[in-house]
């Protein structure tokens, strides 16, 4: 008789934090915005949970060639210095918008889980429907801070 293994338990930062790869791996930034070698930062805000996922996932890993710096708790202020990848969690959407309201045309990769974020403005929103995580991309914004996205990841999420 064959046994059956118990499936692992998977948290939502860790899936969140698998996703955020993943965004790195298929995004490209524009030359004068991540030099050659250059650390790509990503900076987590108001998730703890989420920065402990992703510094222990994601510390000492590369993306062609980058680095990956990660901070937490970052002011949107800050990312101008080495964010390249900013998430977003809690707050209401005006204060989400607000925050990031000086990155409307930066090449910085905002993503965040509050409702309405990508219809706000924000490049990338998580949500979870019939217990899956999935994304949406505000093709417009994704436009203005010119970012590549790769057709991979475009393919499974809902544009707007």
């Amino acid at each position: 008789m064959p046994a059956f293994a118990p499936a692992q338990d998977v948290t939502e930062a860790a899936l969140k934090a698998a996703y955020i790869f993943n965004f790195l791996v298929y995004s490209e930034w524009p030359a004068d915005a991540l030099a050659s070698n250059a650390p790509l930062g990503i900076c987590v805000a108001a998730d703890n949970a989420l920065a402990d996922t992703v510094q222990n996932e994601l510390k000492g890993r590369t993306v062609r060639a980058h680095p990956l710096s990660i901070s937490r708790n970052s002011s949107p202020a800050s990312t101008a210095r080495g964010c390249n990848l900013l998430y977003l969690s809690g707050g209401s959407l005006s204060s989400t918008m607000q925050s990031i309201q000086s990155l409307r045309d930066a090449p910085v990769l905002t993503i965040s889980d509050v409702e309405g974020f990508a219809e706000g403005g924000g490049i990338t929103q998580f949500y979870f429907e019939h217990g899956r995580l999935k994304f949406i991309i505000n093709m417009a914004a994704l436009k203005r801070s010119r970012l590549q996205i790769s057709a991979r990841l475009l393919a499974i999420a809902k544009r707007i």
